[in-house]
């Protein structure tokens, strides 16, 4: 109950809200598109910023867990969060640049690197993120207002540092029991 309450869920779920409209209404008053079309005449604004939207959603979700991540620098925690955006791309390129992605997916062909080349499109993906540091500051004011026992622990010793060294000192001051 003390990681998973109705508080925490709310919390969670504001944020979730937060990040969904940030995601989608940003490109979507940026680039203005009205609808995606129909075959064959797919309106490619449309796509550009869907493929803008997805990606704010991957950005948004990526900083919210290495935000809430115990160790922020583990390499494991960073090879999570760096191998979602490079499989992210790689679909992209399958998606908008293959044959097989014409197949199964036609209206993103040469979406992609339409993006690339769309100004508007650039600024929504890189000054969106911006309106993340809400969170950042959210987060910061909790774990000082109101630390979880873990965080109090983390604030008593170093920040890589989680249990004291064999034969040193506790928080308390007591000689730990392996000295």
């Amino acid at each position: 109950r003390m990681h998973f309450n109705p508080r925490r869920f709310s919390v969670w779920m504001l944020s979730g809200v937060w990040h969904g409209c940030l995601s989608w209404l940003v490109p979507n008053l940026v680039i203005g598109a009205d609808s995606p079309g129909i075959s064959p005449n797919f309106n490619k604004d449309w796509w550009i910023g869907s493929i803008v939207s997805f990606s704010l959603v991957l950005v948004c979700v990526d900083f919210r867990l290495w935000l809430v991540a115990l160790n922020k620098l583990s390499p494991w925690t960073l090879l999570g969060l760096l191998s979602s955006p490079v499989l992210y791309l790689t679909t992209l390129i399958v998606f908008g640049h293959t044959y097989l992605g014409e197949w199964m997916q036609p209206q993103l062909a040469g979406v992609p690197l339409a993006v690339l080349k769309d100004a508007k499109a650039m600024a929504a993906l890189f000054l969106a993120p911006l309106a993340l540091a809400v969170d950042a500051l959210i987060y910061m004011l909790i774990l000082h207002i109101c630390p979880s026992p873990l965080d109090e622990v983390r604030r008593t010793f170093k920040p890589s540092r989680v249990s004291p060294p064999l034969g040193g000192r506790t928080h308390a001051g007591a000689v730990d029991a392996a000295a």
